[in-house]
């Protein structure tokens, strides 16, 4: 824990969002992350999703497991207690712990789950640091490090959640209250960080390197806003805990519907300038409507209306090309229109593809004539385009 705490960001990292993140700093984080999977028994790499692939910990690793989350939790109450943001190399450590404590989550039995409850603990006393932050912050960009990782945190943890969720809601009330409370947090985070965190920062000295900017809010790994990502995962872990978190989204469905809506505004206001860029990268968009549409199928919540005008613009979007030589503001429509419509349920795209008559139908052949456009002049377009950096 020493060294994990050591890998703190220094002061005044943060003080330019779009200067390059430190590699080495980066590559040591990383490897107090493998460290301490590896004392708790899952050296493993690969997805903290596939929880039955990996092996089970040791008795003396669950031990060591207890310890260092004793410690992580001593320092989240700590911080909660003086009404101070939870320390981010807490968090990072606590992240890291997300295969032995998904793998524990498959057997409660008495030392698992004590360690399964204080990183519950943690996780609930960290959201509800940082929500309360986020409403007397003016700036919410002053502690992005500690809500990126907390995002992290709870995105790699959503199979334990998924697991002791079930267990939790045929106990007591008491424990029915403590995991409503930390799905309803862990919601709420998630939507306030795509609401006030941009995904990139907007003036990055380096358009090569603009992923990596120190102000970016994705994933170690290069993923999409680490925010749009943990709500998907926590939508789509499992059956039981997709029904838990949509049954607990039902009073943010509304929001989430207008967020979407504000995200693809900015992203037509700035049109293939990817690079300047507000909100979320499209890829992220479309993770957050996944979600919004997953909801809906289990609760019938109210927002099949607003998806079914989401899937019609889209489609007019495509339609609107037809007959249109495919330059790079075309092939940008027709992409992003797409892969929004890609984004809904497999049994709604399939139907598109089985209508006669109407947009369905001249939908499909516009598609076509790009595609056979785009086989036929290969080479036509410039990738320096900021439209076909952004589809790229």
């Amino acid at each position: 824990m020493s060294l994990a705490a050591s890998c703190a960001y220094p002061k005044g990292y943060f003080d330019h969002f779009s200067a390059l993140s430190d590699e080495n700093l980066e590559i040591y984080r990383n490897d107090v992350r493998d460290m301490l999977r590896s004392v708790t028994g899952s050296d493993e790499g690969g997805s903290t999703a596939n929880v039955e692939a990996s092996r089970p910990p040791l008795p003396l690793s669950q031990k060591v497991l207890q310890k260092v989350l004793q410690s992580i939790f001593e320092s989240i109450s700590h911080s909660q207690s003086t009404n101070c943001l939870p320390e981010e190399t807490a968090l990072h450590a606590l992240s890291a712990l997300a295969k032995p404590l998904n793998h524990q989550a498959l057997e409660w039995d008495h030392l698992g789950g004590h360690n399964l409850e204080t990183a519950l603990k943690c996780l609930s006393f960290a959201h509800e640091s940082v929500l309360s932050s986020f409403d007397h912050s003016t700036d919410a960009r002053t502690f992005l490090p500690v809500i990126r990782t907390l995002n992290i945190a709870i995105a790699s943890l959503s199979p334990m959640l998924s697991k002791v969720g079930v267990v939790l809601l045929e106990s007591s009330d008491e424990k029915k209250l403590q995991i409503s409370q930390l799905l309803r947090s862990a919601i709420s985070l998630t939507l306030t960080s795509i609401e006030q965190l941009p995904e990139l920062p907007s003036t990055p000295h380096d358009r090569d390197h603009h992923l990596e900017a120190r102000g970016a809010m994705r994933g170690p790994g290069g993923e999409d806003h680490v925010a749009c990502v943990a709500l998907m995962r926590l939508c789509s872990d499992s059956e039981q805990l997709s029904r838990m978190i949509a049954e607990e989204s039902r009073p943010f469905l509304p929001r989430m519907c207008e967020m979407y809506q504000r995200l693809k505004m900015l992203e037509l206001e700035r049109g293939g300038h990817l690079l300047n860029i507000q909100g979320t990268t499209p890829k992220s968009r479309r993770i957050l409507l996944e979600a919004i549409c997953r909801i809906e199928a289990i609760t019938q919540g109210g927002a099949t209306a607003i998806l079914q005008q989401i899937l019609t613009s889209a489609i007019e979007s495509i339609v609107s090309q037809k007959g249109k030589s495919l330059d790079s503001v075309v092939l940008l429509t027709l992409c992003e229109a797409t892969f929004d419509v890609s984004a809904f349920p497999a049994n709604i795209v399939a139907s598109l593809f089985h209508a006669e008559g109407g947009n369905e139908e001249l939908c499909q052949l516009v598609l076509v004539n790009a595609c056979c456009q785009g086989y036929a002049h290969p080479s036509s377009l410039s990738t320096s385009d900021d439209s076909i950096v952004q589809v790229s």
